[in-house]
C-alpha cells in the first residue's frame, strides 16, 4: 500500500505540473485565453476518465497493477510527445480564414494530444480509488500531498529549466509511478533508470531551455528572433521574458519607433511590452531638453503623457509610487522633475533583476539613484504593507496592441482596476496628491473610480478628474485624479506642456474631460456620480459598469458582435471602439472564441467518447 500511495502522489504531482506548465506555454506561444482552454480540458479529461470507468468498470476481483503500469507509461509517453507536437502544428488561429481545414485540423490534433495524458492520469486515480475504496482516506491524503507539491515545485524550477523541462520531468515522474506500480523487479529497475535519464535532460540544457516555437507574431517577436536580435530569455515564475534589441536603423524604424535606441522587454512572447530606453544618466540635461524642446520625447518615453503628473508636481520634494515600473520610464520621469523619494514596484522579479543588474548602465543607472527604492511584488499588496503617503501614484498600462487585437484581456482579472483598488490608491495619496493612470476604457475607469470616491464619503468627483487623449494613442489616454479640485492654472500648465507645437499634431494630448467646463467633456455627469444608472448602462452599446474585486474583468466591454463606431451620443470613445473592433477577426470576437471552441469541442468529444466506450448490447466490457 505504501508504494501505491506514493504512486498516487506522483501522478497527482505530475498532473498539476503538466497543467500549470501548459497554461504558461500557451500564454507565450499563443494567447492568455488558452489558459482557460487548458484548465477546462484537464477537468474534461478527468470527467471522460470517470465516464469510461463507469461504462467499463474493472471487476473488483481483477488485479489492476498491469493496467496501472500501462497507463503510467502511457502518461509519460504522451507527456513527452507534447513538446514536438505543439512545435510542429501550425497553431495560429488567425489563419483560419486563409486555411480553415489546416487550422481546424491542427487544433483538433492539439486537443487530442492534450487530452491523452490527463485522461490517463485521471483513469489511474479512479482505478486506484475504486479498487481500494476501503483505503480512500489514506489514498486521498497522498493525492492532495502530490497536488500541493506540484503547485509549489514549479516556482523554484521554472527559472532553472523552464516549462519544457518541467513537462519532461512530469513525464519522468510518470515513469517512477510505473516503477512503483510494477510487481516485476526488472521492470521496476528499468522504469526507474529511464526516469532518471529523462529527468536529467532538462537539467543538462539548464537555462538554454527546451523551449517552444512561437506560433503567432506578437509585436514582431518572431521577426526579431529570425534576425538574431534576441539578447536574453528567462522563464520567470510570473512571465517569460525576452529582451529584444531595437537599436534604431532604417530597417527597424517604424511609425511607433522613429528615433532613439531601446531594448524591448517582451512579456510572454509579446502579450505585453516595456522598454529599456538608452540613457546616459544626465538627469539635468534631460530635464532641460524636456522643458525646452519635447520633439525628442519618444527617445526616452513611450509618449508625453508619461510625464504629466511629474511635471505638475515638479520640484516640490514629491514622493512617488510607480506600480509596474518595468524598464523605468516612469522612474526616470520622476527623477528629472525632482522627486525626493520613489518606490517602484514590478510584479516580475526577472525584470527588476535586469533593471538593477545587467541593463542598469544602459538605462543610466536610474534604479541605483539613492532616492529610488525598487521592489519586486504586486502593487496592491505593496500598498497594504505601507503607511506612506505619496504625492504621485502612477500606473502606466498593462496591455499592448497585440493583447487588444487578441482580445486576451477580456476575461483576465485586473485587480489594479477595481473599486477596492481605487480606494487603496486614494487612501495612500497626500491631501493634494495625484493618481496618474494610462489605460484603455477610460469611461469604465471613471465609473469605477467614482464608485470608490463615493464609498469613501467624498463628493463632487468631477472637479477632481482630468483626462487627456491622443489620436496616436487611442488605448492609452492619460487620466489624472487629484485629491483637491483642479484649478485653471494647473489645467493651463498641463495643456501647454502636453501639446507643444514642436511635436506631431497626432501625438499631442488633447483635453477630453475638463473639470472646469463639463459641458465640453465627452462623458455625462452620470459617469462621475458613483451610482452609474442601470438605464444608461443598458442603453450604451458597450459595458462601462464599474468593476469590483468580486467582478475584476475590466476588459470585458463587449455586448454585441457588430463593429462599433465612436459616438459621443452613446459615450463610446475612440479607444473602446478601436479595442473591440480590433479583436473582431472576420466577425469572430477573439475575446470569446476560446470559450465557444472549448465548449463545442468538449460536447463533440464527449458524445463520440460515450458512443465509442459504451458496452455492446450483450454487456461485454
Amino acid at each position: 500500500m505504501r508504494r501505491l500511495s506514493f504512486g498516487v502522489s506522483l501522478i497527482a504531482l505530475s498532473t498539476l505540473v503538466l497543467e500549470l506548465m501548459l497554461t504558461r506555454v500557451f500564454d507565450v506561444i499563443l494567447t492568455p485565453n488558452l489558459s482557460y482552454f487548458v484548465v477546462s480540458l484537464a477537468v474534461f479529461s478527468f470527467g471522460l476518465a470517470g465516464i469510461y470507468a463507469t461504462l467499463r468498470p474493472i471487476p473488483v476481483e481483477r488485479d489492476i497493477q498491469g493496467r496501472l503500469v500501462g497507463c503510467s507509461l502511457g502518461f509519460a509517453a504522451t507527456a513527452l510527445l507534447l513538446h514536438p507536437v505543439i512545435n510542429a502544428l501550425p497553431l495560429d488561429y488567425l489563419r483560419i480564414a486563409k486555411a480553415p481545414v489546416t487550422t481546424l485540423a491542427s487544433f483538433a490534433v492539439l486537443y487530442l494530444a492534450l487530452l491523452a495524458p490527463f485522461f490517463l492520469a485521471g483513469y489511474i486515480l479512479i482505478a486506484i480509488f475504486s479498487k481500494y475504496a476501503a483505503k480512500i482516506q489514506r489514498l486521498y491524503f497522498w493525492d492532495l500531498v502530490g497536488a500541493g507539491l506540484g503547485t509549489m515545485l514549479v516556482i523554484p524550477f521554472i527559472l532553472q529549466i523552464g516549462p519544457g523541462g518541467l513537462i519532461i520531468c512530469a513525464a519522468a515522474l510518470g515513469l517512477i509511478a510505473a516503477a512503483l506500480f510494477s510487481e516485476s523487479r526488472i521492470a521496476t529497475r528499468t522504469y526507474a533508470v529511464a526516469a532518471i535519464v529523462v529527468m536529467a535532460v532538462p537539467f543538462v540544457y539548464g537555462q538554454s531551455y527546451i523551449d517552444f516555437t512561437y506560433h503567432m507574431e506578437k509585436r514582431g517577436i518572431i521577426k526579431a528572433f529570425d534576425e538574431g536580435r534576441d539578447e536574453l530569455v528567462r522563464w520567470d515564475p510570473i512571465s517569460k521574458i525576452d529582451v529584444i534589441d531595437e537599436t534604431l536603423s532604417p530597417e527597424t524604424a517604424t511609425p511607433w519607433h522613429k528615433s532613439g535606441d531601446r531594448k524591448a522587454i517582451e512579456y510572454d512572447g509579446g502579450n505585453q511590452t516595456s522598454y529599456f530606453y538608452k540613457f546616459d544618466g544626465n538627469l539635468k540635461a534631460l530635464r532641460e531638453l524636456m522643458d525646452r524642446d519635447r520633439s525628442t520625447v519618444n527617445e526616452h518615453f513611450w509618449q508625453i503623457g508619461v510625464l504629466a503628473s511629474h511635471y505638475l508636481k515638479r520640484d516640490s520634494g514629491q514622493s512617488v509610487l510607480v506600480i509596474g515600473s518595468a524598464g523605468g520610464q516612469e522612474t526616470k520621469a520622476s527623477l528629472i522633475y525632482g522627486a525626493k523619494y520613489v518606490d517602484t514596484v514590478e510584479l516580475v522579479p526577472t525584470v527588476v533583476d535586469l533593471a538593477i543588474g545587467p541593463y542598469s548602465p544602459y538605462i543610466g543607472d536610474i534604479f541605483h539613484n539613492p532616492v529610488v527604492h525598487p521592489h519586486a511584488g504586486e502593487g496592491r499588496s505593496f500598498l497594504r504593507s505601507t503607511d506612506r503617503k505619496y504625492d504621485i501614484i502612477q500606473i502606466y498600462s498593462n496591455h499592448t496592441s497585440s493583447s487588444i487585437a487578441q482580445g486576451s484581456g477580456a476575461l483576465a482579472p485586473v485587480y489594479l482596476q477595481t473599486e477596492e483598488a481605487y480606494e487603496e490608491y486614494f487612501s495612500h495619496l497626500t491631501p493634494n496628491g495625484v493618481l496618474h493612470i494610462n489605460h484603455y476604457g477610460f469611461p469604465r475607469m471613471i465609473t469605477t473610480a467614482a464608485l470608490a470616491w463615493k464609498r469613501m464619503g467624498r463628493t463632487d468627483f468631477r472637479r477632481h478628474v482630468v483626462l487627456y487623449f491622443s489620436p496616436s494613442e487611442l488605448t492609452l489616454p492619460t487620466l489624472l485624479i487629484k485629491m483637491t479640485p483642479w484649478t485653471e492654472g494647473e489645467i493651463a500648465q498641463l495643456n501647454a506642456y502636453l501639446a507643444p507645437p514642436e511635436i506631431d499634431e497626432k501625438d499631442r494630448l488633447v483635453l477630453m474631460e475638463n473639470p472646469l467646463d463639463p459641458s465640453k467633456s465627452f462623458l455625462s455627469d452620470d459617469f462621475y456620480s458613483g451610482n452609474f444608472p442601470h438605464e444608461l448602462a443598458e442603453r450604451i452599446p458597450a459595458d462601462f459598469t464599474p468593476r469590483t474585486d468580486d467582478n475584476p474583468y475590466f476588459g470585458q466591454f463587449r455586448k454585441h458582435v457588430e463593429p462599433l463606431q465612436p459616438d459621443p451620443k452613446s459615450f463610446v470613445d475612440p479607444g473602446t471602439a478601436y479595442m473591440l473592433n480590433s479583436s473582431l477577426v472576420h466577425g469572430i470576437p477573439m475575446d470569446l472564441v476560446h470559450l465557444w471552441e472549448t465548449a463545442g469541442a468538449s460536447i463533440l468529444f464527449a458524445l463520440l467518447f460515450i458512443l465509442a466506450a459504451a458496452p455492446d448490447r450483450h454487456g461485454a466490457s
